[in-house]
């Protein structure tokens, strides 16, 4: 109800001959799915539809990677490996036997390249919908590409959405409430802090995870209706 589909199909239109359009969506049934508002980027990206088979879909994404990335195999092998690709033995040497939080980390490292290198290009847009589908590891990689940590772009999107929703006729007075909940949410967020008890014998990774929980837990509270309990 902000507006915001109308105004990514309007700047597409006009400026995307200029830009490399990257569009992912979360779905209902993949909130168990990790990243997985990124597969569905990397399968547009690499242009492989639901009937492709395997072998046909690891050609398209080998022609994408080797057109912007020429010669690394290992990020054609974890991104390979995060599409539930088969790998060869060079591709699996490349990758190693990584899980869990390795892998996680291989992972944001590859996708970050790739966004540098496209950007080398020109300039990049990443459109994830339907965020509030999405899964936890999607949210962490969307965190480490820098995603929330610049408050003066939130500024330049609520902006744009509230002329987006007051441009048309007879609709330049309506009232704009989600902007102001908005502005509130992260201000709620951004008050959220550690006690000095709570940040001795951590480490940054593990500061991080623990600041964001409280600020989660900051909105969800915030959130809850007046009077309702546990």
């Amino acid at each position: 109800g902000i507006g915001k589909s109308r105004l990514l199909a309007e700047i597409r239109q006009r400026e995307g001959k200029d830009l490399t359009w990257l569009e992912g969506r979360s779905f209902a049934f993949s909130r168990s799915l990790g990243y997985g508002a990124f597969l569905d980027l990397l399968r547009r990206y690499a242009g492989i539809a639901d009937e492709d088979a395997e072998a046909e879909a690891a050609a398209s994404l080998k022609a994408r990677l080797n057109g912007i990335l020429p010669g690394d195999r290992e990020s054609y092998a974890v991104l390979a490996q995060l599409l539930s690709m088969r790998l060869d033995s060079q591709e699996t040497a490349a990758v190693g036997a990584v899980t869990g939080e390795a892998f996680r980390d291989r992972l944001f490292a590859v996708l970050e390249r790739l966004l540098l290198a496209l950007a080398k290009q020109k300039p990049v847009v990443v459109v994830l919908e339907d965020l509030h589908w999405s899964d936890h590891s999607s949210l962490e990689l969307l965190e480490h590409l820098d995603g929330f940590r610049r408050p003066a772009r939130l500024e330049q999107f609520i902006l744009a959405c509230e002329a987006d929703a007051r441009g048309r006729k007879g609709l330049e007075d309506r009232d704009y409430p989600q902007s102001a909940l908005l502005h509130q949410a992260r201000e709620i967020a951004a008050r959220v802090t550690l006690t000095q008890s709570e940040r001795e014998g951590i480490d940054g990774p593990e500061f991080a995870a623990r600041l964001r929980k409280a600020r989660i837990a900051a909105l969800e509270r915030w959130r809850k209706p007046q009077g309702e309990t546990e």
